[in-house]
């Protein structure tokens, strides 16, 4: 009895272990899956950064045209609203 609960045990044992030798496998399948995952991250990302940048664009060039007198205080605040505001709400969700 005891000659086969040994044996079952030394084949379960070596069972298991070479059940897990598939591990190279799915370690070029993970590897592929996080490629993937960086390179839609990075579009993501970039266009997100994009899209901040032009925010900051529409603000700096409504700032300056605030400062040489060329829009009025009331043009400035419409720009925030309309444009920056929302945009950058949206942006930030």
């Amino acid at each position: 009895m005891k000659k086969i609960l040994l044996l079952g045990l030394i084949s379960l044992l070596f069972a298991f272990l070479f059940g897990c030798s598939s591990e190279e496998k799915s370690a070029k399948e993970n590897n592929e899956a996080m490629k993937e995952s960086y390179q839609e991250y990075d579009t993501h990302l970039q266009d997100r950064i994009g899209a901040a940048n032009e925010l900051l664009e529409t603000f700096s060039g409504a700032l300056d045209s605030i400062y040489m007198g060329s829009m009025s205080d009331n043009q400035f605040a419409k720009i925030l609203k309309e444009n920056i505001i929302e945009s950058s709400n949206e942006l930030v969700t």
